[in-house]
């Protein structure tokens, strides 16, 4: 019993510290919202992107500044090691996110990188099921980074 109420207290009090992420986008003082996406390139990356871009939003009604985003992505998954018998052994994932948006009549063009290495599993389903993980954890940074880039311009 004493174990349970200890264990309860120590919940109430990790629970309602307070601790926010510094660079979180909650956290941000978003002043913009976003209007057209224009989207080509790798299609799973394509998705989590689009799907992610849909929620950021102003909470402010009377915001003007409404970015409309060219964006041109792309994955590549390098073999960086291989085993005596020549089997892949290690890979390294490259997600590169080519971003363009009009503010003022300038055009601002910026590059994304996101860089995963991992080991080769010996179920290719299993194998690509952790690829597509990687692509989505992939595209949260990137859209992290693409808010952060937005907001400073």
């Amino acid at each position: 019993m004493k174990k349970f109420i200890l264990n309860l207290i120590i919940f109430i009090f990790i629970t309602n510290c307070g601790y926010s992420p510094l660079y979180s986008v909650k956290n941000r003082n978003i002043n913009f919202k976003i209007g057209k996406i224009n989207i080509t390139g790798d299609r799973d990356l394509n998705q989590n992107i689009v799907d992610q871009l849909k929620n950021v939003k102003s909470k402010n009604k009377n915001n003007n500044i409404i970015y409309n985003l060219t964006i041109d992505t792309g994955t590549e998954i390098i073999v960086t090691s291989k085993d005596s018998k020549g089997n892949p052994k290690t890979y390294k994932m490259i997600s590169t996110i080519n971003l363009a948006t009009i503010k003022d009549g300038k055009k601002y063009d910026i590059v994304l990188e996101s860089v995963e290495n991992y080991n080769d599993i010996s179920s290719k389903f299993e194998l690509e099921n952790f690829e597509k993980n990687l692509k989505r954890n992939s595209a949260s940074k990137i859209i992290q980074e693409i808010i952060l880039y937005l907001i400073t311009l």
